[in-house]
């Protein structure tokens, strides 16, 4: 226990600093700050204690302290006195400084990047609506944004793009935010409107020696697992980049039209990224569920560039025959 006095000592200022503040809106807050009104006093106390407790590794507290004062004994009735009068309110300190450091450090994630919004909730079907939606992790002066929105005109996007094209940083930008969105965090763009929902997805797969699974199986849990997160009927949001493929191409388009129209039915929306051109017929099939959007790729006097901007259509352009000729390795 004697080496935990400088833990404590944290707790009891983050407690005290934060009883000190004026709070006069958020009902958390409030009911935070009167959790934590007599904590720091008492978690100091334990602080005290736990020195006590450090003081009998001193070889001469029990040649003296214990043969003249019965030292040990001291420190335990210290000790058994603050877990009679505490016992009952530890844990709601403790779970009170957890809440404290979290709202703190959202706190400075929004102070640290003023020009991201708070997103606004909307109570309905799976919905996302953004404006300058980006990946907060690529600096401000290298993104660039995308405006988006999915569940009105249709529930699934299916984003086709060649290589290096941006199709799984969009991916990631839209699960990010909206995971950002639903911690209480402001987001990576101008505008954002969503439904609180779970989210889905299957972006990067691995085997695993250890486990005897190869990549293709890999898959399969990975999408076998989403399967099961749809069939608890909640508002989803399903990111999928370019499945199946540790099989064939006749093979992978047929299981991958097969895993669309499974998806379809569900309470979700999805972002369904491939390169597999062929699926592009489905928003025939089903136009009022189903949309095509691209990345593109501009092949301009020998030279190979990207606007990373989000297009309605199917992907027209392909680069990877390209590229390789450039490298040298065709």
């Amino acid at each position: 226990m004697g080496k935990k006095q400088e833990l404590l000592d944290q707790y009891a200022s983050i407690l005290a600093a934060y009883h000190g503040f004026n709070i006069k809106q958020s009902a958390l807050l409030k009911e935070l700050d009167k959790t934590s009104t007599n904590a720091a006093a008492e978690i100091k106390q334990l602080s005290r204690i736990s020195s006590f407790f450090d003081q009998r590794l001193n070889m001469l507290v029990p040649l003296f302290l214990n043969s003249i004062l019965v030292y040990d004994l001291h420190c335990l009735w210290w000790l058994e006195q603050w877990k009679q009068k505490n016992k009952t309110q530890l844990n709601k300190w403790l779970t009170a400084v957890g809440q404290i450091e979290y709202l703190n450090s959202l706190a400075g994630f929004a102070y640290n990047n003023p020009d991201y919004c708070f997103p606004s909730i909307k109570e309905d079907k799976p919905y996302i609506k953004a404006k300058g939606l980006a990946h907060p992790l690529i600096s401000s002066s290298e993104r660039i944004v995308n405006d988006f929105e999915i569940g009105v005109a249709d529930k699934l996007q299916l984003v086709t793009g060649s290589n290096m094209s941006g199709k799984t940083t969009f991916l990631r930008s839209v699960g990010v935010n909206v995971l950002l969105a639903q911690c209480g965090a402001p987001v990576c763009a101008e505008a954002f409107e969503f439904t609180p929902m779970q989210i889905l997805s299957s972006i990067r797969v691995s085997d695993s020696l250890q486990e005897h699974t190869s990549y293709f199986m890999a898959e399969l849990k990975k999408l076998h697992s989403i399967v099961e997160g749809l069939a608890t009927g909640k508002p989803s949001l399903v990111l999928i980049d370019e499945i199946l493929r540790g099989t064939n191409s006749d093979d992978k388009s047929h299981g991958s039209e097969l895993f669309i129209k499974k998806l379809l039915p569900t309470n979700s929306i999805t972002l369904f990224a491939t390169h597999d051109l062929s699926l592009g017929s489905l928003e025939t099939a089903y136009p009022d569920l189903l949309s095509n959007y691209c990345f593109e790729s501009i092949i301009q006097n020998g030279e190979l560039s990207f606007d990373y901007r989000l297009h309605k259509g199917i992907a027209q352009n392909k680069n990877a025959s390209f590229l390789m000729e450039k490298m040298g390795i065709i």
